[in-house]
């Protein structure tokens, strides 16, 4: 009597952005935030959501690269406590106090130049928004603008795409800068499934100690000392023709201190515990 086995194996690839040019892309995300916040003795917990949709067009597609114009749709959110509540959204400007500053922002497309496996290879010019909002003697904004352009591949783009072939089950590491700090995080994914038309991409839950600094205001030398435990994890869902992010859900949580050394604005410097959790879920609504 014969047996006959059937064996399923996965061959390696390269995952990575499949786009073509004139394709839109709109994604939508929402993040849930928890605070635990101490001044002075007292306790204050703030929970709050803050939620973005974002459209992508892709201008041009080379062999290796493509050209992508960003334009924020609108935002929205809130945030509150037992005492205080407060509420936005881009797109209704009646008692809107950030009114003028998301005037600046939504519906004003940038355009820079990505890899297939969603590094920046060209920084769009964002020089021009510091400047509108008057901050053009600080080059704080625009430095962290910048940097987190960089961090997260421009916009909701999460960069968590190999530099090599992987199979399903392989695992790789991508290290990423946290914005304004120097600081590196490197986080582990691993190609967990492929099926149904999306690759199943999960970024091992981490648990890591950060000690930086962000500036406030960099030509006055002001800044937050940030001392933090942390962990972090998350699952994301690919189109298997495109690459691009269909469905995502990922976690930050912290423990963590605030100090603020003593300087002009504030001669006794200051110390807050801070601890907080946000959980961000990411979909394509087009």
């Amino acid at each position: 009597m014969a047996f006959s086995v059937i064996v399923f194996t996965f061959q390696a690839k390269q995952l990575s952005l499949n786009l073509k040019a004139g394709q839109i892309y709109q994604q939508e995300q929402k993040n849930q935030m928890d605070f635990q916040l101490k001044i002075g003795g007292n306790e204050m917990l703030i929970h709050g959501n803050f939620d973005l949709v974002v459209e992508y067009l892709i201008e041009s597609a080379q062999a290796d690269a493509y050209e992508i114009q960003m334009s924020v749709k609108n935002i929205t959110g809130n945030v509150g406590s037992d005492q205080f509540y407060f509420s936005l959204d881009a797109a209704s400007s009646q008692n809107n106090p950030l009114g003028a500053v998301l005037n600046l922002i939504v519906n004003k497309p940038i355009v820079y130049i990505m890899s297939k496996t969603g590094k920046i290879l060209k920084m769009p010019d964002l020089s021009a928004l510091s400047q509108d909002l008057k901050l053009s003697g600080d080059t704080t904004l625009y430095k962290f603008l910048e940097e987190s352009m960089n961090a997260n591949s421009g916009g909701l783009m999460q960069s968590f795409y190999p530099d090599h072939e992987v199979a399903v089950g392989d695992s790789w590491t991508i290290t990423s800068k946290i914005p304004n700090t120097g600081v590196e995080m490197t986080n582990t994914y691993t190609w967990k499934s492929s099926k149904g038309g999306k690759n199943t991409i999960e970024m091992e839950s981490e648990n890591f100690n950060l000690d930086f600094s962000i500036p406030i205001r960099v030509d006055d030398g002001i800044s937050i000392r940030i001392q933090m435990e942390a962990k972090t994890g998350g699952v994301f869902q690919l189109n298997k023709k495109t690459g691009w992010i269909n469905a995502s859900e990922s976690l930050f949580e912290a423990k963590s201190k605030l100090s603020i050394a003593p300087n002009a604005q504030i001669p006794e410097g200051a110390e807050l515990p801070l601890n907080f959790k946000v959980v961000s879920k990411q979909s394509q609504v087009k």
